[in-house]
Protein backbone atom coordinates (compact mmCIF):
# COMPACT_ATOMS: atom_id res chain seq x y z
CA UNK A 1 0.00 0.00 0.00
CA UNK A 2 1.35 3.23 -1.15
CA UNK A 3 -1.47 5.83 0.21
CA UNK A 4 0.31 8.50 2.06
CA UNK A 5 3.04 8.51 -0.84
CA UNK A 6 0.26 8.85 -3.01
CA UNK A 7 -1.07 11.63 -1.75
CA UNK A 8 2.06 13.36 -2.56
CA UNK A 9 1.86 11.99 -6.08
CA UNK A 10 -1.94 13.56 -6.16
CA UNK A 11 -0.66 16.69 -5.32
CA UNK A 12 2.08 17.03 -8.32
CA UNK A 13 -0.40 15.52 -10.53
CA UNK A 14 -2.84 19.01 -9.81
CA UNK A 15 0.25 20.23 -12.11
CA UNK A 16 -0.81 18.42 -15.17
CA UNK A 17 -0.74 20.28 -18.60
CA UNK A 18 -3.98 18.79 -20.30
CA UNK A 19 -3.51 16.62 -23.72
CA UNK A 20 -5.59 15.22 -26.23
CA UNK A 21 -4.00 11.83 -24.71
CA UNK A 22 -4.93 12.81 -20.80
CA UNK A 23 -6.18 9.54 -20.72
CA UNK A 24 -2.85 7.99 -21.19
CA UNK A 25 0.39 10.61 -21.22
CA UNK A 26 0.64 12.89 -17.89
CA UNK A 27 2.92 15.92 -18.01
CA UNK A 28 3.89 17.37 -14.68
CA UNK A 29 6.29 19.77 -14.07
CA UNK A 30 8.28 18.69 -10.72
CA UNK A 31 9.27 21.25 -7.76
CA UNK A 32 13.32 20.40 -9.12
CA UNK A 33 15.28 18.92 -11.77
CA UNK A 34 16.33 15.04 -11.50
CA UNK A 35 20.08 14.44 -11.13
CA UNK A 36 20.90 11.68 -8.84
CA UNK A 37 18.67 8.40 -10.08
CA UNK A 38 19.66 6.15 -7.05
CA UNK A 39 17.55 7.15 -4.29
CA UNK A 40 19.73 4.79 -1.45
CA UNK A 41 22.80 7.51 -2.42
CA UNK A 42 20.61 10.64 -2.47
CA UNK A 43 18.28 12.09 -0.14
CA UNK A 44 16.63 14.70 -1.99
CA UNK A 45 12.68 14.84 -2.55
CA UNK A 46 12.82 14.21 -6.64
CA UNK A 47 15.20 11.24 -6.30
CA UNK A 48 12.65 9.79 -3.11
CA UNK A 49 9.82 10.49 -5.70
CA UNK A 50 11.81 9.03 -8.36
CA UNK A 51 12.69 5.91 -6.35
CA UNK A 52 8.33 5.81 -5.30
CA UNK A 53 7.82 5.30 -8.88
CA UNK A 54 10.24 2.53 -9.95
CA UNK A 55 10.38 0.80 -6.98
CA UNK A 56 8.34 -0.87 -4.19
CA UNK A 57 9.50 -1.41 -0.50
CA UNK A 58 8.21 -4.23 1.97
CA UNK A 59 6.08 -2.26 3.98
CA UNK A 60 4.56 1.01 3.13
CA UNK A 61 2.17 3.77 5.21
CA UNK A 62 -1.07 4.39 4.87
CA UNK A 63 -3.43 7.31 5.64
CA UNK A 64 -3.12 7.03 9.04
CA UNK A 65 0.73 6.77 8.72
CA UNK A 66 0.29 2.95 9.85
CA UNK A 67 2.53 0.31 8.33
CA UNK A 68 0.76 -1.94 6.01
CA UNK A 69 2.21 -4.83 3.71
CA UNK A 70 3.18 -3.71 0.27
CA UNK A 71 5.88 -6.30 -1.29
CA UNK A 72 5.13 -8.52 1.35
CA UNK A 73 2.20 -10.83 1.52
CA UNK A 74 2.44 -11.74 4.88
CA UNK A 75 4.58 -11.36 8.31
CA UNK A 76 4.74 -12.45 12.24
CA UNK A 77 6.19 -11.61 15.24
CA UNK A 78 8.17 -14.48 17.12
CA UNK A 79 6.39 -14.33 21.27
CA UNK A 80 10.01 -12.77 22.32
CA UNK A 81 9.61 -10.14 19.89
CA UNK A 82 13.25 -11.26 18.27
CA UNK A 83 12.22 -12.82 15.50
CA UNK A 84 9.86 -11.71 12.52
CA UNK A 85 9.70 -12.96 9.18
CA UNK A 86 7.84 -11.93 5.77
CA UNK A 87 6.88 -13.73 2.72
CA UNK A 88 6.63 -11.85 -0.64
CA UNK A 89 3.57 -11.82 -2.76
CA UNK A 90 3.47 -14.75 -4.70
CA UNK A 91 4.13 -13.24 -8.90
CA UNK A 92 5.98 -10.51 -7.56
CA UNK A 93 8.58 -9.24 -10.42
CA UNK A 94 11.17 -6.70 -11.54
CA UNK A 95 10.30 -5.01 -14.88
CA UNK A 96 12.89 -7.04 -16.63
CA UNK A 97 10.31 -9.87 -15.64
CA UNK A 98 13.13 -11.44 -12.95
CA UNK A 99 11.47 -12.75 -9.70
CA UNK A 100 11.51 -10.73 -6.63
CA UNK A 101 13.53 -13.12 -4.44
CA UNK A 102 14.53 -12.93 -0.80
CA UNK A 103 18.08 -11.92 -1.46
CA UNK A 104 17.07 -9.35 -3.17
CA UNK A 105 15.38 -8.14 0.15
CA UNK A 106 17.86 -8.81 1.90
CA UNK A 107 20.43 -7.11 0.37
CA UNK A 108 19.23 -4.06 -0.50
CA UNK A 109 18.25 -3.51 2.95
CA UNK A 110 21.68 -4.25 3.66
CA UNK A 111 22.73 -1.17 1.44
CA UNK A 112 19.96 1.07 2.91
CA UNK A 113 20.76 0.23 6.32
CA UNK A 114 23.93 2.76 5.60
CA UNK A 115 22.31 5.64 4.16
CA UNK A 116 19.18 6.04 6.08
CA UNK A 117 19.08 6.99 9.64
CA UNK A 118 16.04 4.46 10.27
CA UNK A 119 17.94 2.11 8.60
CA UNK A 120 20.99 2.38 11.04
CA UNK A 121 18.81 2.85 14.18
CA UNK A 122 17.10 -0.80 12.88
CA UNK A 123 20.62 -2.39 12.02
CA UNK A 124 21.90 -1.95 15.57
CA UNK A 125 19.58 -3.68 16.77
CA UNK A 126 19.35 -6.81 13.84
CA UNK A 127 21.48 -10.05 14.69
CA UNK A 128 20.85 -10.93 11.42
CA UNK A 129 18.75 -10.94 8.04
CA UNK A 130 18.63 -14.21 6.62
CA UNK A 131 16.71 -16.27 3.49
CA UNK A 132 14.11 -18.83 4.36
CA UNK A 133 13.49 -19.96 0.68
CA UNK A 134 12.80 -17.54 -2.27
CA UNK A 135 9.85 -16.10 -1.19
CA UNK A 136 10.93 -15.69 2.28
CA UNK A 137 13.22 -13.50 4.53
CA UNK A 138 13.84 -13.95 8.58
CA UNK A 139 14.54 -10.85 10.62
CA UNK A 140 16.46 -11.45 14.12
CA UNK A 141 16.91 -8.84 16.60
CA UNK A 142 19.32 -8.84 19.47
CA UNK A 143 17.04 -7.18 21.78
CA UNK A 144 12.83 -6.26 20.76
CA UNK A 145 12.80 -2.96 18.82
CA UNK A 146 9.56 -0.89 17.85
CA UNK A 147 10.35 0.43 14.84
CA UNK A 148 10.69 -2.81 12.30
CA UNK A 149 7.97 -2.14 10.32
CA UNK A 150 8.00 1.82 10.76
CA UNK A 151 11.41 1.56 9.11
CA UNK A 152 10.64 -0.91 6.77
CA UNK A 153 7.54 1.39 5.53
CA UNK A 154 9.42 4.62 5.99
CA UNK A 155 8.33 7.38 3.96
CA UNK A 156 10.99 10.34 3.91
CA UNK A 157 14.12 9.85 2.46
CA UNK A 158 16.10 7.55 2.70
CA UNK A 159 13.47 4.28 1.53
CA UNK A 160 13.86 1.10 2.04
CA UNK A 161 13.36 0.50 -1.66
CA UNK A 162 14.21 -3.21 -3.21
CA UNK A 163 16.23 -3.53 -6.13
CA UNK A 164 17.85 -6.51 -7.51
CA UNK A 165 20.94 -8.36 -5.72
CA UNK A 166 23.20 -7.33 -8.11
CA UNK A 167 22.90 -4.15 -7.99
CA UNK A 168 22.68 -3.80 -4.52
CA UNK A 169 26.13 -5.09 -3.86
CA UNK A 170 27.14 -2.00 -4.92
CA UNK A 171 28.93 -0.01 -2.33
CA UNK A 172 25.95 2.49 -0.10
CA UNK A 173 28.40 5.64 -0.88
CA UNK A 174 28.70 4.94 -5.21
CA UNK A 175 25.61 5.45 -7.21
CA UNK A 176 24.21 2.47 -8.38
CA UNK A 177 24.44 2.24 -12.65
CA UNK A 178 21.22 0.56 -13.19
CA UNK A 179 17.76 1.26 -12.56
CA UNK A 180 15.60 -2.00 -12.11
CA UNK A 181 12.67 -2.29 -9.79
CA UNK A 182 9.55 -3.67 -9.18
CA UNK A 183 6.98 -0.89 -9.01
CA UNK A 184 4.18 0.65 -10.57
CA UNK A 185 6.41 2.45 -13.56
CA UNK A 186 9.74 2.13 -15.50
CA UNK A 187 12.51 4.65 -16.06
CA UNK A 188 12.83 5.42 -19.54
CA UNK A 189 16.52 6.18 -19.16
CA UNK A 190 17.18 6.57 -22.54
CA UNK A 191 15.20 9.34 -23.35
CA UNK A 192 16.04 10.63 -19.53
CA UNK A 193 17.13 14.34 -20.60
CA UNK A 194 18.88 16.21 -17.59
CA UNK A 195 17.20 19.43 -16.67
CA UNK A 196 14.40 19.01 -19.25
CA UNK A 197 12.70 15.70 -19.26
CA UNK A 198 12.06 12.38 -17.24
CA UNK A 199 10.04 9.74 -18.97
CA UNK A 200 7.86 6.80 -16.85
CA UNK A 201 6.08 4.23 -18.53
CA UNK A 202 4.09 1.43 -16.92
CA UNK A 203 4.98 -1.17 -15.47
CA UNK A 204 3.52 -4.12 -17.11
CA UNK A 205 5.43 -7.17 -15.05
CA UNK A 206 4.70 -9.05 -12.21
CA UNK A 207 1.46 -10.11 -10.60
CA UNK A 208 -0.38 -7.23 -8.92
CA UNK A 209 -3.80 -8.02 -6.64
CA UNK A 210 -7.07 -6.34 -7.00
CA UNK A 211 -6.69 -5.00 -3.89
CA UNK A 212 -3.01 -3.32 -3.90
CA UNK A 213 -2.98 -0.56 -3.80
CA UNK A 214 0.72 1.05 -5.06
Amino acid sequence: MRTSLGVLVAAAVMAVVPTASAQTVLKVVPQSDLRVLDPIFGGGTIIRNHGAMIYDQPFALDLNLAPQPQMVESWNQSADKLTYTFKLRPGVAFSDSEPVKAEDVIQSLERWSKRDIMGVALYAKVAKVEKVDDRTVRMTLKEPYGQVLESLARMNSNMPFIMKERIAKTDAFQQIQEHIGSGPFVFEEKQWVPGSKVVYTKNTKGAVPDNYLR
